[in-house]
């Protein structure tokens, strides 16, 4: 069961898996608190006892369904700590806002600066940049309408922590590219994920949207490419020790099980059946998904069996009729 501990100068959620082969416990870190501020907000009262708020116990619960939390000893052991966090709240909200406002005034200045009349640079760049700039101004447009919903609503206490330097897009982003990949609107989309891969180093399931759009247009060697780099991204995004039985109980891991599932699919249309059917067989060893392996075997086998009738018709073909 879930339990709070000091490390260093932070307090961190964390949860005992047994390591698959060594059979040892070894902690996995759900969640980390790291200034008083983001503490305080994170615990509730409720009635006599005090316990963790509801948004981020929602949150947790949904990242880790296979995981029970006792909220009231996460909450108590929260209080007794929360005197070794620093204060430095303050300093985070503000490097935050810097961030933004530095990167809004570089934005303004190259783009202000220089009109696509008067240089051929900056029409060339800003061109090369369109589809990018053009998803910026419905992005910016979007979080103003939503800042303007915010000005009079109810704020959980979640409201206080700081968006992390490293974080990944929002759900509601997520859901924009679920959308316009649904469309078929590919070819925008691409410049798109191509930004924001670059935007977010860690945003595995972009590499894997660009993989399948690679893979729609036939490319099975961009689409590899793109699935094996989400694959790499998605094996960090949980911890190495974590159990295979809670492989699928954690939403943390399902990024690099599509992205080595969508591989092998990739693997398979390229012809390359021997790796293909490799990380078959280790998707049905390591994730215990025999279904998904499967598919991908069966697709080799469609695979071969269609280039062996395409070589016999050809073959066929060659030697049929007289001869000179």
């Amino acid at each position: 069961m879930p339990y709070v501990r000091i490390r260093g100068s932070q307090l961190v959620l964390v949860h005992g898996a047994r390591h698959p082969e060594t059979k040892q416990v070894e902690q996995q870190i759900l969640h980390t608190w790291y200034s008083r501020t983001e503490a305080e907000a994170a615990v509730a009262a409720a009635g006599r006892r005090a316990t963790v708020e509801p948004i981020l116990r929602a949150e947790l619960e949904l990242d880790h369904p296979g995981i029970r939390f006792d909220w009231a000893k996460i909450a108590e052991t929260i209080h007794q700590h929360m005197h070794i966090l620093p204060d430095d709240h303050g300093a985070r909200e503000a490097r935050y806002k810097d961030r933004l406002r530095g990167a809004l005034v570089g934005c303004v200045r190259e783009v202000a600066g220089s009109s696509p009349q008067a240089f051929r640079v900056a029409r060339e760049a800003l061109a090369e940049n369109r589809v990018g700039l053009e998803f910026l101004a419905e992005l910016v447009t979007t979080q103003l309408k939503l800042l303007d919903r915010t000005e009079h609503s109810v704020r959980p206490p979640s409201w206080d922590r700081v968006p992390r330097e490293d974080g990944q897009p929002t759900g509601d982003l997520e859901e924009i590219i679920a959308g316009q990949y649904e469309s078929g609107e590919h070819e925008r989309l691409a410049g798109i994920l191509a930004l924001l891969v670059e935007a977010y180093p860690r945003y595995a399931d972009g590499h894997n949207y660009l993989g399948l759009i690679a893979f729609d247009r036939r490319d099975w060697a961009t689409a590899a490419g793109h699935f094996e780099r989400a694959a790499e991204i998605g094996r960090t995004l949980f911890g190495k020790r974590l159990a295979k039985q809670h492989y699928w109980l954690e939403l943390s891991t399902r990024p690099w099980i599509r992205a080595r599932h969508n591989l092998g699919l990739a693997l398979a249309e390229a012809g390359d059946a021997r790796r293909a059917l490799a990380l078959a067989d280790k998707i049905e060893r390591e994730v215990g998904e025999p279904g998904g392996a499967d598919e991908i075997r069966n697709r080799v086998a469609e695979v071969v069996d269609a280039r062996s009738h395409r070589r016999a018709a050809k073959a066929r073909g060659h030697h049929a009729g007289p001869r000179a």
